[in-house]
């Protein structure tokens, strides 16, 4: 038989040699026993062959042979030395955690050192630490509670509110390095052409002495080296721009050309436009989706890419002359100014109608320069407090009407003008991340708001009609405790035959009646009194509209192809017990459902018909064998809603 020793070590826990069952004899011949163990001794160079032997062998049976040759002996592989444990590192000291901040954020900008970076810092917060933080907060880098708190603590403490902010956690080195771009006290410093103060005087623009003077003004002012240029008369605002778009090469314009959109005008607030220096134009002559950010100074990257996710469009930065940006912004501000003025005037509108009677006489009709995200805004919270069910925009000849479907009965709300209905559609789009440009193709998509603390779905369909894009809302309170069976009204008898219904081990029970009749909240109700503990429940919905506990619910994406057949295969794999279709629509959906049925699982689903006999036709008319149908179907619920006159 053939010997060979194991790589590897005997495993912790193995029991020792002495306890294992001794070798049998038979492995050598007899009379050569010595030979064999001296030779695995001088091979080894071990002390005893005990010591040999309580290491680890395997001895793999060969048939053909009955004697171990010398060379079947392999010597073991010492075992690793043991790894020495590391130590745990002593907890960061908020010395550490600033000194490493200011090393990375050093190491974004490339030309400062973390020392001189700390003085700077030190120099502009304490100047202005209100100003600092407010730019961090139009930066979306740190909330404003957050700011007021490190400027509170900065009081308390005599540390810089920066400082604050980086033991804290709450400033991240990669964003800061781009926003301090945006610091008007920075220095501005090109990687490869270095300081920009440098260039000025290397170019004559200004002397060495001219130069020092404005850098020493500048010392806790708030302001640019170049606007103090300018202030001070040793250059003309001309001179600086063409010299700073040469020197962060990018387009020099004159802003006095070029419209402001009202669109971007309602975007961007006014203390937004004054505190960054910029101003949002349109370039007429561009057909693509490009907006010019035009400003005086240097336009951080980071500011860049907050502009552009606002507008979802592309931002190109330009350099413009400071005198002729100052005329610009005075229509900017008029302009903001009269929005505004509009905004609180259909705010006040609101708040009239609110206090009435939704009636079909002196609708509103909504026209003028009124900020489109407002005027959602306001249409959704009305729906919200009239506990409407869903929302109507449809386009009408010279406006667009308003209605909102309240207990079952469809009132109209406003009329909104046809100048302002275009961005009403886009903004609700937006919302549903549906295609602004598609207009004539029908789509579907949802979204999610909050209010008063209740979380609601709404579901958007849009329609293409001869007079424009039509928009329907339906709106689902997906915090809503699901009612039992008790609650909702039903008869004793019929509550004892759903309640019996419900408690099959198999079958299929459907609920049938127009669209907004409540057989989605009936389904929930039965799900809702079954046993989520010892069963195993799940439904396929579009979307999922109520959250029940202990339930697994999965909502269809026709983006990704995931539609109720994929969705009723895909539940099927995981052994349900019971399991709700939010509605059957096709023949294939139908098939599926029923054999489920069949096979053990207590499957709850919706029909659009109009009485309970007609679901029955239904299955048929979908080319589900009769037979299935006799013996799967269990119960059918038809169902209308009751007006109440209280909620």
């Amino acid at each position: 038989m053939r010997v060979k020793m194991a790589e590897e070590t005997r495993n912790e826990g193995e029991r020792p040699f002495e306890e294992r069952e001794e070798i049998p004899t038979n492995l050598v011949e007899e009379g050569e026993e010595e030979s064999v163990w001296s030779a695995f001794k001088r091979e080894l160079k071990w002390q005893s062959i005990k010591k040999a032997l309580t290491k680890e062998i395997y001895l793999p049976f060969d048939p053909q042979r009955k004697v171990a040759d010398y060379e079947d002996f392999q010597p073991l592989t010492p075992a690793p030395p043991p790894t020495p444990v590391r130590e745990a590192s002593p907890p960061k000291t908020d010395a550490d955690r600033v000194r490493e901040f200011l090393e990375a954020v050093a190491h974004q900008i490339g030309w400062i050192t973390p020392q001189d970076l700390r003085e700077k810092l030190d120099e502009i917060w304490s100047s202005d630490p209100q100003g600092c933080g407010r730019r961090l907060v139009h930066l979306e880098l740190v909330s404003q509670e957050r700011i007021d708190a490190a400027l509170t603590r900065s009081k308390a403490e005599g540390k810089a509110a920066w400082e604050i902010l980086v033991i804290e956690g709450n400033l991240q080195p990669t964003s800061f390095a781009q926003a301090l771009i945006s610091e008007r006290e920075f220095p501005l410093i090109h990687r490869t052409k270095g300081r920009f103060s440098e260039k000025l005087v290397a170019e004559g623009v200004v002397t060495g002495e001219q130069m020092r003077q404005a850098l020493q003004r500048q010392k806790g002012s708030g302001k640019r080296l170049e606007e103090l240029l300018i202030e001070m008369q040793f250059v003309s605002a001309e001179q600086i721009a063409r010299l700073l778009a040469d020197f962060l090469e990018l387009p020099l314009i004159d802003p006095l050309t070029y419209p402001i959109p009202l669109e971007l005008v309602r975007v961007f607030p006014n203390v937004f436009v004054q505190e960054f220096a910029l101003l949002p134009l349109h370039d007429p002559e561009r057909t693509d989706n490009t907006i010019l950010i035009a400003s005086p100074e240097p336009i951080s990257p980071l500011l860049t890419s907050i502009i552009k996710m606002r507008l979802l469009c592309n931002v190109e930065p330009a350099i413009c002359p400071r005198n002729r940006f100052l005329q610009k912004l005075e229509e900017y501000e008029a302009q903001y100014a009269q929005v505004v003025k509009d905004s609180e005037a259909l705010q006040s509108e609101m708040e009239e109608m609110r206090k009435g009677e939704l009636v079909e006489s002196e609708i509103p009709i909504v026209t003028g320069d009124v900020a489109a995200i407002d005027l959602v805004g306001d249409i959704i919270e009305r729906a919200l407090r009239s506990r409407a069910t869903d929302i109507h925009l449809e386009p009408q000849r010279g406006y667009l009407r308003v209605r909102l479907r309240i207990d079952g009965i469809l009132y109209e709300m406003m009329r909104i003008g046809l100048a302002l209905a275009n961005e009403v559609v886009s903004r609700i789009k937006i919302l549903a991340d549906l295609d602004i440009t598609e207009k004539r193709q029908a789509q579907d998509g949802h979204f999610s708001i909050t209010a008063n603390e209740k979380s609601f779905d709404l579901r958007v369909a849009t329609a293409p009609t001869h007079l424009g894009e039509r928009i329907a809302i339906r709106i689902g309170d997906s915090s809503r405790i699901i009612a039992d069976l008790q609650g909702l009204g039903l008869e004793p008898e019929e509550l004892r035959k759903i309640n019996r219904l419900s408690h099959r081990p198999y079958g299929i029970i459907l609920a049938t009646g127009p669209t907004g009749s409540g057989k989605t909240t009936t389904l929930y109700s039965c799900l809702a009194q079954l046993d989520a503990t010892s069963q195993n429940i799940m439904t396929i919905e579009d979307p999922v509209e109520y959250e029940l506990p202990g339930i697994s619910q999965i909502s269809v994406n026709y983006k990704t192809n995931f539609d109720f057949v994929k969705g009723l295969r895909a539940i099927l794999r995981h052994d349900p017990d019971t399991m709700m279709v939010g509605e059957i629509r096709d023949e294939e959906t139908a098939i599926i459902a029923v054999r489920a049925a069949m096979t053990g699982v207590l499957v709850f689903s919706t029909l659009h018909t109009n009485d309970s006999v007609g679901a029955i036709t239904r299955l048929i008319n979908l080319n589900v064998p009769v037979y299935l149908v006799a013996n799967a179907l269990i119960g059918v619920i038809a169902q209308r809603l009751v007006r109440k006159i209280c909620p």
